[in-house]
Formats: structure tokens, sequence, C-alpha cells
């Protein structure tokens, strides 16, 4: 599984409505997955709409206040 401080990047890019953040980190996630060879992992990962280099993230709202 994706180490530590790459789920905290992940959830505080999320949390801050940073979406482009957030989908960079999500690409770095799905490659460390990869390299431990964590393949049906890293698919499911994989957002549907890949074939169109499109991610859609769906509206983040602020969990903390």
């Amino acid at each position: 599984m994706a180490n530590g401080k790459l789920l905290r990047k992940l959830i505080r890019a999320g949390s801050q409505g940073d979406e482009d953040s957030f989908r960079e980190i999500s690409k770095e996630v799905i490659r460390h997955e990869r390299q431990r060879e964590h393949h049906l992992l890293a698919n499911d990962l994989v957002p549907r709409n890949e074939e169109r280099k499109v991610m859609q993230l769906p509206a983040m709202t602020r969990v903390w206040t």
C-alpha cells in the first residue's frame, strides 16, 4: 500500500480542493503500487476515463473546520 507520506499529501490536497495536486499525487500512488507489483490495486485506482486523459474528481468538501 502507498506509504503514509503519499497518503497524507493526497488527503491534504483533496481537503484543500487542490485538484491539480490531487491528480498528480494520485498518479504517484498508482506508480508506487505498480512498482510494488500490486497491479490489481493500481488498476482499481486508475480512473475509468483514463483513456481520455481526463480525471473527473468528485466535488470536494471541507472535512475539517
